[in-house]
């Protein structure tokens, strides 16, 4: 039995004629010397935004549906939770992340006020552990993401100086010693047991983490600064 010709559609069609066309142009440029490549794929950003900005001008009323700021302000309203923390969607979890995603949501978009920011300082002081770190919720274990969450919010809602920050820079404090401590231990390890694949993944484990923390930390200085400076101006 003969197999039947499968029927081409249109919008295969197209798929493959966009393909072939962008091969075309790929093949071109990759085969073109490298003096013009620099010519030719010069970003001209000014006549982007000078397109864009136009062609938002001249945009019917109907395309007011494009500002979504009055109907996410309803959002966030719905998601503010008496404690003063928000829900991540409805009937959602109530955490800081939430709290750092719907603050830094409404302060983009310059709908910050004081409805949303209602004890929503109150609600990262209770999620604040013993040791300065901030946890997800009230009662739980301190973590490294909902620290940087909680202290961002606090930053973005001039509350920051109500966190116990002396025992979050000792943390900080601690954390990186405990990576050192760490990284002494490896080489204890293959002083003792001989090299093996165990020592290399922990010495990784340790440079990524401590990486990551010198990361977070300079990133939310960084933050804080900006934040701080354009609000002052």
């Amino acid at each position: 039995m003969e197999s039947e010709t499968p029927v081409q559609t249109v919008t295969e069609r197209d798929q493959w004629m966009v393909e072939n066309e962008v091969f075309q142009i790929y093949n071109f440029f990759a085969n073109a010397p490298r003096d013009v490549k620099s010519q030719m794929l010069k970003l001209r950003r000014d006549r982007h935004l000078e397109y864009l900005d136009r062609g938002l001008r001249f945009l019917g009323p109907s395309f007011c549906v494009l500002d979504a700021k009055d109907k996410l302000y309803t959002f966030l309203q719905r998601m503010k939770h008496p404690s003063g923390g928000f829900r991540m969607h409805d009937g959602g979890e109530i955490d800081v992340r939430a709290c750092y995603t719907a603050i830094s949501v409404a302060s983009i978009l310059n709908i910050l006020d004081d409805e949303l920011v209602q004890d929503v300082g109150n609600y990262i002081l209770s999620c604040q552990t013993f040791e300065g770190g901030i946890a997800g919720e009230p009662g739980s274990e301190a973590h490294g993401g909902y620290t940087f969450c909680g202290l961002a919010t606090m930053i973005l809602i001039n509350e920051v100086e109500r966190l116990d920050l002396t025992r979050l820079i000792i943390l900080s404090y601690l954390l990186m010693s405990a990576s050192s401590s760490a990284a002494t231990r490896v080489d204890d390890w293959q002083s003792n047991w001989g090299k093996d694949k165990f020592p290399d993944m922990a010495r990784a484990s340790v440079g990524l983490s401590f990486a990551a923390f010198v990361a977070l930390a300079w990133s939310s200085i960084v933050s804080g600064y900006i934040l701080c400076t354009s609000k002052a101006s």
